[in-house]
């Protein structure tokens, strides 16, 4: 993002651009998935949680190669319209917000490897925690 010079806001704005460069929320794009693949449950009884953790962990699968192939359309069927992430600095960026840091090419992955994964199911709530790198 351009900067104006002697633009506080600009300056801000531009600063959180590039702390969405380094975003950790690859654990939080994959807890947004999950919320899309278990309200898609039928009136059928839920699925055992090892069922459900399979299908989360590829909805988490789907969700990081769209992340490093830099699919847009994918991402945006895999992320609720209220979807929110948190950057390894800590700021909240919006599901829109993390389009456009994508189309600009501010953000970009190589690769991402998680390590440590946790998924923890509450009723139709799924909490997934990562380190990732």
């Amino acid at each position: 993002m351009p900067t104006i010079p002697n633009c506080r806001r600009s300056r801000l704005l531009t600063e959180r651009y590039r702390s969405i460069k380094r975003i950790l929320g690859v654990e939080v794009l994959t807890l947004a998935a999950s919320s899309f693949v278990l309200g898609q449950t039928t009136d059928k009884k839920a699925a055992p949680s090892g069922t459900a953790e399979q299908e989360l962990m590829q909805v988490g699968k789907q969700t990081r190669e769209a992340a490093v192939s830099g699919d847009l359309s994918a991402l945006d069927r895999l992320h609720a319209d209220d979807f929110t992430a948190v950057t390894a600095d800590g700021t909240l960026i919006t599901k829109a917000e993390m389009k456009a840091a994508f189309k600009s090419g501010d953000v970009k992955y190589e690769s991402i490897n998680n390590e440590d994964e946790k998924w923890r199911i509450y009723g139709n709530t799924a909490v997934y925690t990562a380190l990732s790198t």
